[in-house]
């Protein structure tokens, strides 16, 4: 359990998002990704942060960096199971 923070990011420990119910998936704020800019950040680190690049696949499976564009949500006090 934890706070959500939710995103197109990849996790860089390869753990699954958090099963919420909806159609979007959401990271535990305290995952790690992959950032260009600085290097391996928590999710909850990257809130706020403009024109931040984050590993990610492309359409035919390769890894590259992409921007945040837009946070679904960033929940501190919501708590959710992840598995």
């Amino acid at each position: 359990k934890g706070s959500s923070s939710g995103s197109g990011a990849q996790s860089d420990s390869g753990s699954p998002a958090a099963d919420t119910g909806s159609s979007s998936a959401c990271f535990h704020g305290e995952e790690y990704v992959l950032t260009e800019q600085y290097g391996r950040m928590k999710m909850s680190e990257l809130v706020g942060k403009p024109s931040i690049k984050v590993q990610s696949r492309d359409d035919q499976g390769r890894m590259v960096f992409s921007p945040i564009y837009y946070w679904l949500h960033s929940e501190a006090d919501t708590e959710t199971n992840f598995i």
